[in-house]
């Protein structure tokens, strides 16, 4: 096979992102000496780590800002009792095709108003998309 020839990639189904996630989760507490302390990580708390995105480059960064928050914590002595309710500091990203002028390609209609319907074609993230999506954490995008 030539290094130019065109491959499909299949997104990650969600049960996938969850077992790619608590890898991350791994990494990121090991980095930051406090593998002892990823047990406190739960399927509620992971799920809040996902981002509405086809890759997983924002969800690895949730990690990383929490994981980091959690050793600050640790190191004050001062981590909180219930994990799941904890503000932690994670970003939602929401991927959203905003069209491209160089090539004449116009904006879906969800980039403006969540609530429109897609364009056809566009590179919005959709969750129907994504095997187990629509079921664990539904369609509409968070505000």
């Amino acid at each position: 096979m030539s290094r130019l020839t065109p491959v499909q990639v299949i997104p990650p189904t969600f049960n996938e992102r969850l077992e790619i996630i608590e890898d991350f989760v791994a990494i990121a507490f090991k980095k930051y000496k406090i593998s002892h302390l990823k047990g406190k990580v739960s399927k509620k708390l992971i799920k809040k780590f996902i981002t509405w995105e086809w890759g997983m480059r924002g969800v690895e960064e949730n990690v990383e800002r929490a994981a980091y928050r959690a050793y600050l914590l640790n190191k004050k002595n001062n981590l909180p009792e219930n994990w799941d309710d904890y503000k932690w500091p994670i970003s939602q990203k929401i991927e959203l095709d905003a069209g491209d002028k160089d090539i004449n390609r116009p904006a879906c209609p969800v980039y403006k108003d969540h609530q429109a319907e897609h364009r056809e074609g566009c590179q919005c993230f959709k969750p129907e998309k994504i095997e187990g999506w629509v079921e664990a954490m539904g369609r509409q995008y968070p505000n």
